[in-house]
């Protein structure tokens, strides 16, 4: 990957180059989970460096969605987001966040003039409205089945 495909904040994007590289990483990334195996970085010097399980799930991800031509963002727990990091995180637009989910739905702290959300309480939002989601689809799911006629 070139230093061209890093964009600012955090958000890492594959070169087109890069994704047919990425799709044999992935391949053998899921080799290496499903045998059980221990994985490893080897440096230049042959010297092994065990990968941890926590750090191994996060290379997975990441490599899994870039092999899929995705972007991705990288953001430590912990960290404050401006309302622009915050609603690129939500896919909505920074004022439909300023007007319509801060101090409503996603509490938020004033430093200075400029408004910091905390990316748990962003991924919080985010995981009730993805629940939600799921039991209307549900509820509609059920609905269609009951009527005569209906989806089936």
């Amino acid at each position: 990957m070139t230093s061209a495909t890093l964009a600012p904040d955090s958000v890492v994007a594959p070169d087109r180059a890069d994704v047919s590289q990425l799709r044999v990483l992935d391949d053998g990334l899921v080799q290496i989970e499903e045998r059980k195996q221990t994985p490893r970085l080897v440096g230049p010097n042959g010297e092994e460096i065990p990968i941890p399980g926590a750090a191994f799930h996060a290379l997975r991800q990441v490599v899994d969605a870039m092999s899929r031509g995705l972007s991705i963002t990288l953001v430590p727990h912990g960290k404050d987001l401006t309302t622009k990091e915050a609603a690129d995180l939500l896919h909505v637009s920074r004022p439909f966040l300023t007007r319509n989910l801060l101090g409503k739905d996603i509490p938020f702290e004033k430093v200075g003039t400029h408004r910091r959300v905390r990316l748990e309480d962003v991924l919080a939002y985010r995981e009730r409205r993805a629940q939600e989601r799921r039991a209307l689809l549900d509820e509609m799911t059920a609905a269609a089945q009951e009527v005569e006629g209906g989806y089936s």
